[in-house]
């Protein structure tokens, strides 16, 4: 801060007024000024001054101000000097603009007469008269020109003190903004650090369950296993038994192909006699003989179908006796699987795994007795047995009808009668063929309508 003080010509100075013709102000510095400024100002100013210290920058503030203190204590010498020297150099211009009292005092002093002669005062001359004030004025001019500097000096002094008191204030400023950031930061980076506390023990806490749980279930399992070592032998012998059905499945399986088989060379068999008699029938001449073996051919047909159809009858009661014991023994076996599983939740996976292979065993068998059971339906019944002799027979009645018109035709010449007995065995034969692929079209067509019936009963029942 700085003082304003009035200085006289006698050199003396008094703040606020002095006396003297040459009296003028100047700004001197006052130490302390921070302390000493007064109002809201001088505290904001200390308040900020110790929130800036409480940052980290109380050295920068400290040699700042040593350093302005200083340049003002320079600068106040300086002006000092300066205005002492103004005043010696105007207190002896004014010492030599006035004359002495001897000069100015005419008449002499007698001692004889021990008096003084009257006095007269000199009369200022044209040439001296404006030479004192002349003087004056210059030393008045050089005096106020050195003021105004003076003055100039100290504005720029408390312009620059400005400057700087409003850089002190931002600075200020932007140390308080980035100590509250820092306190924000520091109070984010709390809150993060909680919270990753936080979950850090949440992860402990669920890392400890997951071993906990484990150490539970590693338990139970080396209990499930002592209880298993100790019914070992009754698994054995649940295997061993598995293990025969499973055999026996299998040696019903080959009966039934063998069967199967027999059946289809038996049928076989049956289309070669049947052929035989025909080609027979064809050679005979006398229709009686040809009806009476047929008559034949055709009792022995149905006797044979009857056989094969009672046969057939027995083997789909035997294989429907098996699918049914095989699928009871497969919903006991299930349902004492699901009775060990409930009662022990926790058994051994060997042994689910060998139980489920089992079933999967069992339920092929099934579908291949079923399969069986489908293409032993699908064979011919006797109905359609004698439905094809029957048809048979009469093409053979029609052939042997013509065979007889051609004879009685052409019985003139030998030689050509035995061309047309030729031809007509030829014409019988061929007959016969057609016949009997015209049988074989029936059979096969029934075949495949009464397996797309057995398809569409296998869809329907869930086969």
């Amino acid at each position: 801060m700085l003082r304003r003080v009035r200085y006289n010509a006698a050199g003396g100075a008094k703040a606020g007024h002095g006396s003297g013709k040459l009296g003028f102000l100047i700004a001197r510095p006052v130490r302390g000024g921070g302390a000493r400024s007064s109002g809201a100002g001088g505290s904001r100013r200390s308040g900020l001054a110790c929130q800036a210290s409480s940052t980290g920058s109380e050295d920068l503030q400290k040699k700042l101000m040593g350093v302005f203190e200083a340049k003002l204590a320079a600068a106040a010498r300086e002006l000092e000097e300066e205005m002492a020297r103004l005043v010696e150099e105007e207190a002896a211009a004014a010492e030599a603009a006035e004359p002495a009292l001897s000069e100015q005092v005419r008449g002499s002093f007698s001692l004889k007469k021990k008096e003084f002669a009257p006095k007269e005062w000199p009369k200022p001359t044209e040439a001296a008269a404006p030479q004192a004030p002349q003087a004056g004025e210059g030393a008045s001019s050089s005096s106020s020109l050195e003021l105004a500097r003076l003055e100039l000096e100290v504005e720029k002094l408390q312009l620059q003190t400005m400057k700087q008191d409003v850089l002190e204030e931002k600075i200020r400023a932007v140390e308080l903004s980035a100590s509250a950031r820092e306190k924000e930061l520091l109070m984010i980076i709390a809150e993060k650090e909680r919270g990753m506390a936080a979950l850090e023990q949440l992860v402990k806490e669920q890392e400890e369950f997951v071993a906990e749980v484990r150490r539970v279930e590693v338990q139970r399992a080396m209990e499930d296993v002592g209880e298993s070592s100790a019914g070992a032998s009754g698994d054995a012998g649940e295997v061993a038994e598995l293990e025969s059905r499973w055999m026996a499945a299998q040696a019903s399986l080959a009966e039934v192909a063998a069967e199967k088989a027999q059946l289809e060379r038996r049928v076989a068999d049956l289309e070669a006699g049947k052929a035989e008699d025909g080609a027979a029938a064809g050679d005979a001449v006398d229709p009686l003989l040809a009806q009476v073996q047929s008559m034949s051919l055709a009792a022995k047909a149905s006797e044979e179908s009857g056989r094969l159809l009672q046969e057939k009858e027995e083997v789909i009661q035997s294989l429907q006796r098996r699918l049914e014991e095989q699928e009871s023994s497969a919903t006991a076996k299930l349902r004492e699987v699901e009775i060990a599983s409930a009662s022990a939740p926790s058994s051994s996976e060997v042994e689910v795994a060998a139980a489920m292979r089992d079933e999967e065993k069992i339920n092929a068998q099934v579908a291949r007795i079923r399969q069986l059971e489908i293409e032993m339906s699908q064979m011919m019944t006797q109905e359609e047995i004698l439905q094809e002799l029957e048809q048979q027979q009469q093409q053979q009645l029609i052939v042997l009808r013509q065979r007889e018109g051609q004879r009685e035709g052409q019985g003139k010449e030998a030689e050509e009668g035995g061309e047309v007995e030729a031809q007509d065995g030829e014409a019988g034969q061929e007959a016969r063929a057609a016949g009997s692929r015209d049988g074989r079209g029936r059979h096969q067509g029934s075949r495949e309508g009464r397996q797309g019936r057995q398809w569409r009963r296998g869809g329907a029942t869930g086969l």
